[in-house]
């Protein structure tokens, strides 16, 4: 059972895995990659709880500057990505959601996204501010 995995170990275990399902042709599911790792069975009713933690590994990894790179579709998945061209899709991918989160957000603040991104400009002036003085 999952709780009986440390994350640790999970994280060890999915980086190897991802290591063997290099490139986009070789991508792997969440839910195939959960069963994998844990050795537990996908329920379909749960699929989307139980691949929560495989998702928020990954995110970590990729924030880490691991090359997990995802594909869309019927033959979607995680892969480790051989080179910078085979991230191109999963960076594109990420850039749209942003644009798309901030378009939303300034349509809902009733500013142009201009003013919402000086907004972010001063939060960000003043958050390096801040982890300079505390460094």
């Amino acid at each position: 059972m999952l709780t009986d995995i440390d994350r640790q170990e999970l994280k060890e275990k999915i980086i190897v895995e991802l290591k063997l399902c290099v490139g986009p042709q070789r991508a792997i599911t969440a839910a195939d990659l959960f069963r994998v790792v844990t050795n537990d069975p996908i329920i379909p009713w749960r699929r989307y709880d139980q691949t929560r933690v495989i998702r928020s590994i990954v995110k970590q990894l990729r924030q880490d500057g691991l090359p997990i790179g995802h594909r869309n579709a019927a033959l979607g998945g995680y892969f480790w990505a051989q080179n910078d061209e085979q991230l191109d899709g999963t960076i594109k991918y990420f850039r749209d959601r942003a644009l798309s989160a901030f378009s939303q957000e300034a349509a809902l603040k009733k500013i142009t996204e201009r003013e919402l991104l000086k907004q972010y400009e001063m939060e960000f002036e003043t958050n390096t501010t801040e982890l300079k003085e505390t460094a």
